[in-house]
């Protein structure tokens, strides 16, 4: 992502709505002469708070005018007031604000002190959205530094604290700078599986822009993989959606499209694309100077401005003293009979907070009886797929017992009988039939083998996963069939047992699909176990097919229980003849 575009996003976070309390609403930009207004009031009424408050937007107004420098000073100003009056909620808002101007001025050392202070704040106070979004900004100062490893540590830092809050918008937000930060690192198959995953929430809240930009992460991610047509296919669907006026994403998109293209020898494609790029950049890059141009022009202005407005005001001071002095005496005579007013109010507050006292008690203790039901609803259904797991996994473990002990010691007894009549029978073992019984034999005491392990994996309990998942892919492997690579990253701690055998059998069933019903040639198995999530991913060539029209089997609503068994999180992406990938994220 090119600086332009990092400081685009920061600045949309920056104008996001956030809650305050006062006389001037927080989420709300005013124009010049309203805070005029407001600050006059303020002075008038010497009210320390409102003043930093229209400070602080007095900040929010010089930064979306590109002002930047009296923006500064404006954040300052209210950062002082607050401090001085012990608002720390407050204070904390216009430091992030503060934060987020020196970030987009390149300032990367003083953004970060501020947001370190504010993460140790928030954590404090377990403002959970806050320090989400704190944790956030945080990662862009590391990919300003390149520091792709520290960027992505902070932005699952926001993803752990989000599992909570559920902000969707803020998942894709994360989930696009994750997949950017792992195609610079080369993490191909990490890079896919986080853009994918940014794509399916951005359809899920039909979010165009989202979408758009989620389709070129998509896009990008399958060039690292050399996979030129199908990042030109996402990349043209993220140009139909990209809004006219997006000119970083059509330039990003054009560059991408370039590569691709010469990728795949189409030169005259490329030479098309890479020309779009080149007169994009040149008109972003000569627009950036024209703004820095205006911004100068702006703040002379504004200098002479504030001049203007300081020499306005003292003479505006001088007669609003003799007015406030006439002021004071009809309040005088007023007090009296606000005092009665005050009384009978506060009397008839008091009847109308009992009343209110009451219903908010009912409604709460109606919602905490809905939220006991909703639980125990959710304990039940846990607790019945653990009984049905653990079931099934008892009952392979009985069968296979019974298929080793019982129809595998007949079995093998059967064979040492039919060895004991090749020596008391002479030309037996000479005989057709003799020898098709014979073979037919032991074709049986090997499939009863198989079929025991299958059932109940002894590799898994005595070597490991990584040694279970192996010794399945020996057993299934056929070179002259389907050729099956199996990688895995991070796996040297064991897992908890349930755990592990429900990611065996995940496998083991995803597997089969693929050799069964997608008739695959290659098919690459991964497991990836980070600091706080285990990741399962299985891709095939095989024949695909429609994700949204497949009606559901066994085996998908098997693997979708196991899932959320484990309270993961289970992405399917196939088209019809492009193969099949799943994706299975589970939290540790």
């Amino acid at each position: 992502m090119c600086r332009f575009s990092q400081s685009l996003i920061a600045l949309i976070f920056f104008l996001l709505p956030c809650s305050a309390a006062g006389n001037v609403p927080m989420d709300t930009l005013y124009s010049y002469q309203q805070l005029m207004q407001f600050f006059t009031d303020a002075m008038a009424n010497s009210d320390i708070w409102r003043m930093a408050e229209v400070h602080q937007h007095f900040g929010d107004y010089y930064f979306t005018t590109s002002s930047y420098d009296d923006s500064f000073r404006s954040y300052k100003k209210s950062i002082d007031l607050f401090e001085k009056i012990g608002d720390s909620t407050h204070l904390y808002q216009v430091k992030l604000s503060l934060a987020n101007l020196y970030i987009f001025q390149d300032e990367d050392d003083g953004a970060e002190r501020l947001l370190q202070e504010a993460i140790q704040y928030y954590n404090r106070e377990n403002k959970g959205v806050k320090l989400a979004r704190a944790y956030l900004d945080l990662s862009r100062i590391y990919l300003d530094r390149e520091d792709f490893e520290k960027e992505i540590y902070y932005l699952n830092k926001s993803v752990d604290i989000n599992r909570m809050l559920k902000d969707t918008l803020l998942d894709i937000t994360i989930e696009i700078e994750k997949s950017n930060s792992y195609v610079r690192l080369g993490e191909k198959n990490k890079a896919l599986g986080t853009a994918e995953r940014a794509l399916a929430l951005s359809k899920e809240i039909d979010n165009p822009e989202f979408i758009a930009q989620s389709l070129l992460t998509v896009g990008n991610a399958y060039q690292i993989k050399k996979n030129s047509k199908l990042s030109i296919e996402y990349l043209r669907q993220s140009h139909q959606l990209t809004a006219p006026g997006n000119a970083p994403q059509f330039r990003d998109i054009y560059k991408t499209m370039a590569t691709a293209f010469a990728e795949q020898e189409s030169y005259d494609s490329a030479f098309i694309y890479i020309n779009k790029f080149v007169a994009l950049n040149d008109s972003l890059q000569n627009a950036a100077q024209l703004e820095t141009a205006n911004r100068l022009s702006r703040q002379y202005e504004s200098q002479k401005k504030d001049e203007k407005i300081q020499e306005l005001s003292q003479e505006k001071n001088s007669a609003e003293f003799s007015i406030r002095k006439q002021r004071n005496l009809l309040i005088s005579a007023l007090i009296g009979f606000l005092a009665i007013l005050t009384g009978i109010y506060f009397i008839i507050r008091f009847f109308q907070k009992q009343i209110s006292t009451r219903e908010l008690i009912n409604r709460q203790n109606e919602k905490i009886n809905k939220q006991k039901i909703t639980e125990l609803e959710n304990n039940m259904k846990i607790e019945s797929m653990h009984a049905m797991i653990e079931g099934q996994e008892a009952e392979r473990e009985r069968v296979a017992k019974d298929l080793h002990d019982s129809l595998g010691g007949l079995l093998s007894t059967v064979k040492l009988q039919f060895d004991s009549l090749e020596n008391k029978l002479e030309g037996v073992s000479t005989i057709k039939n003799y020898q098709n019984a014979n073979r037919l034999l032991d074709t049986a005491c090997q499939e009863v083998r198989d079929i025991a392990r299958n059932m109940q994996p002894s590799s898994l309990v005595n070597l490991g996963l990584v040694a279970a998942v192996r010794d399945l892919i020996n057993r299934i492997d056929d070179p002259d069939q389907q050729t099956i690579d199996f990688q895995h990253y991070g796996l040297e701690n064991k897992l908890e047992n349930t755990v592990a055998l429900t990611v065996y059998r995940l496998v083991q069933e995803l597997l089969n699909n693929s050799i069964k019903h997608s008739k695959a040639k290659e098919i690459l198995i991964q497991l990836t176990r980070e600091a706080n999530e285990f990741i399962i991913m299985v891709e095939d060539d095989g024949v695909g097919f429609d994700v949204e029209g497949v009606e559901k089997g066994m085996g998908t609503e098997n693997i979708l229980s196991r899932v959320n068994y484990l309270k993961g999180d289970l992405s399917v992406h196939s088209e019809k003849g492009k193969g099949t990938t799943t994706l299975i994220t589970v939290p540790l």
